[in-house]
């Protein structure tokens, strides 16, 4: 019986979460964040179709182009996000996965709208299914539309299309990741 009234007679310690918690589970936060995904998302999906249509008068200008000698460039770039987004765009395109990047902005459309309140579908789906669609489109694009990259400025699957289809043809040939990118298509 002493056991109970010394547990009754000690002081209660509220448990309080970190700050960076707190922060962050406060409505206000996510809506804010959320319109900063959003608008970001935007921005991207402006600059990436803007590289589509105008990447030809601009790869010449931004391509090996460092980050910092962007002020090098003039005036005379014609994508709508201007000198950055002409080389944002020519370094996510070209020299990552492609095309297939526009899954990287579905995602961060849906992430922010989420975050907004906007949509409730689930985050860890659309991760899943744009990280796929994103590695296998860039795949599929870069071993079949290999020819199309000669005198072209863009590469349709990106650095990791091309060089991911040239590994898998080194190693299986081009019947063997033909039935691989085909497969993996049916198996999904």
């Amino acid at each position: 019986m002493t056991k109970s009234k010394t547990a009754r007679n000690k002081p209660s310690v509220k448990k309080t979460s970190p700050a960076f918690i707190r922060f962050w589970s406060k409505k206000e936060t996510r809506i804010a964040f959320g319109i900063i995904l959003t608008g970001m998302a935007l921005y991207l999906s402006i600059i990436f179709f803007s590289f589509l249509f105008t990447g030809s008068s601009d790869f010449s200008k931004v391509e090996n182009l460092a980050f910092g000698d962007m002020d090098k460039i003039g005036s005379d770039i014609r994508n709508l996000g201007g000198a950055f987004g002409a080389w944002t765009s020519n370094m996510i395109i070209n020299h990552w996965f492609g095309i297939p990047t526009l899954f990287v902005i579905v995602f961060i459309w849906f992430l922010g709208l989420r975050m907004i309140g906007a949509v409730k579908t689930s985050l860890i789906k659309v991760f899943v299914l744009c990280t796929l669609g994103l590695i296998w489109f860039s795949l599929f694009l870069g071993f079949f539309f290999k020819s199309f990259y000669e005198g072209s400025f863009l590469m349709w699957g990106g650095s990791h299309g091309y060089f991911a289809s040239e590994w898998l043809t080194i190693r299986i040939g081009w019947s063997g990741t033909s039935i691989v990118i085909i497969g993996s298509l049916l198996i999904f």
